[in-house]
């Protein structure tokens, strides 16, 4: 349970009356821990929380709350904070989940809150010791809550904050009364859409984005399987990609086949990457595979974990978002083709990584694409650590003093990039 709890003090000496009218101690926790310990420079001393105003933290939750709620981490270097973002892209992405975004002079932690396949991810970040005068957030972690919950706690802020500045004039407080009120609006007439719209992180209150609704709003596809489309998208290549998935599914063939049964591996974890490099040693050692050996053939993986009745269709197409449509029930996968060998073998692992723990019976269909949506990254993480697992590079790297990242690619038949992106990942390089 993700909790903002806060009590409202006296602020003398604010200037601004509705700042001063929602001058608060806030403490914010999960499940009772807390996320926000802040170690206070003048008293050289740690308290749980902060005293700010909630006006402008309860101003970004309303202007941002569609794509707060509804767009993933759609970006490879998310989890290293706004602070490591370099390009517009990347500090675009914080600006619209990241609490520091909100600050406005106040003292909120480095928090970003996104969607995590159908639940919502917390990620919180320690502050740099260097990073302001007054004291530091000291405090790091990520968990994975129901929607309605974080929804639930944001929303109770928002309408607390309007409450204390009732009858106020003020411009910030207008815009606040304004956002919300949209808000409430869509939620009664058009939930579905406007969180369709988030998904592609758009304001669906935008009017650059209203020639877009009609597309949205025609997409018939199954839920996850719309989220999933909308993750990879742009308002640009929707439509494009919108016909992939039917050209993709219309080649698929539906057969009866027995698959694994995977154990909950990987639910409820925020990370991906170790949800993925989780799943990756069950399935190898549910196979009965050793821990650190090559997997010389794909192909029999496919067959032995997805069932003999599960068919891959490749499809000649031009390279494009959406790569896979993986059908879990109906047991058949389309993979776009044009691939090497390698390439191939990775993207394959990608398609058991979906099948297996993608798939359900309420969401039967996923689709694997070229975005770094949750479980898109933790197919990748899967994928390398189940062609290239740790155990297996650091037997044949022993003391090395220099790695010889093409051989171990050869050996293991992935590509130079998966060698070193698992060298990195996992702290060998």
């Amino acid at each position: 349970m993700f909790e903002l709890d806060f009590e409202w003090e006296s602020a003398p000496g604010v200037a601004s009356s509705s700042v001063a009218a929602t001058w608060a101690r806030l403490e914010l926790k999960s499940d009772g821990k807390p996320l926000s310990r802040f170690w206070s420079e003048p008293t050289q001393a740690v308290r749980k929380g902060t005293y700010s105003s909630l006006l402008p933290l309860a101003s970004w939750a309303a202007r941002n709350w569609w794509v707060l709620l509804n767009e993933g981490p759609a970006l490879r270097d998310s989890r290293r904070g706004p602070r490591a973002a370099r390009s517009t892209r990347a500090r675009e992405w914080f600006r619209r989940h990241n609490f520091l975004f909100a600050r406005e002079g106040m003292a909120y932690p480095d928090l970003s809150i996104m969607r995590v396949d159908d639940q919502i991810g917390l990620m919180w970040r320690a502050d740099p010791s260097e990073s302001t005068v007054a004291g530091r957030f000291i405090d790091s972690g990520a968990v994975v809550l129901p929607t309605l919950d974080v929804a639930s706690e944001l929303r109770r802020v928002i309408e607390a904050v309007l409450e204390r500045v009732d009858g106020s004039d003020e411009v910030a407080v207008e815009e606040l009364k304004a956002d919300w009120q949209a808000v409430r609006a869509s939620m009664a007439d058009e939930p579905e859409l406007c969180a369709r719209i988030g998904t592609l992180g758009l304001d669906p209150y935008d009017e650059a984005v209203e020639a877009l609704e009609g597309v949205v709003e025609e997409l018939e596809f199954e839920s996850l399987l719309v989220t999933d489309l909308l993750a990879t998208s742009t308002m640009r290549s929707l439509t494009s990609n919108a016909k992939t998935v039917r050209d993709l599914r219309s080649s698929l063939r539906t057969e009866p086949t027995t698959r694994l049964e995977p154990a909950a591996v990987g639910v409820g974890e925020a990370r991906a990457y170790a949800a993925g490099f989780s799943r990756a040693h069950w399935l190898r050692s549910s196979l009965g595979l050793s821990p650190d050996d090559p997997i010389k053939k794909i192909d029999e993986i496919v067959v032995t974990a997805l069932g003999s009745g599960f068919e891959v269709t490749v499809v000649e197409q031009p390279e494009a978002d959406v790569q896979a449509v993986v059908e879990a029930n109906g047991a058949s996968g389309a993979v776009l083709g044009g691939r090497g060998v390698r390439s191939m073998r990775f993207h394959l692992a990608r398609v058991v990584h979906h099948a297996l723990f993608a798939t359900s019976d309420e969401h039967p269909v996923r689709l694997l694409t070229r975005s770094h949506d949750w479980q898109q990254s933790a197919s990748r993480s899967f994928a390398a650590e189940l062609l290239a697992p740790r155990s297996g590079l650091e037997a044949r790297i022993g003391d090395a003093a220099w790695i010889d990242e093409a051989k171990l690619a050869r050996e293991f038949n992935v590509g130079v990039p998966v060698i070193r992106h698992q060298l990195e990942n996992h702290g060998l390089a």
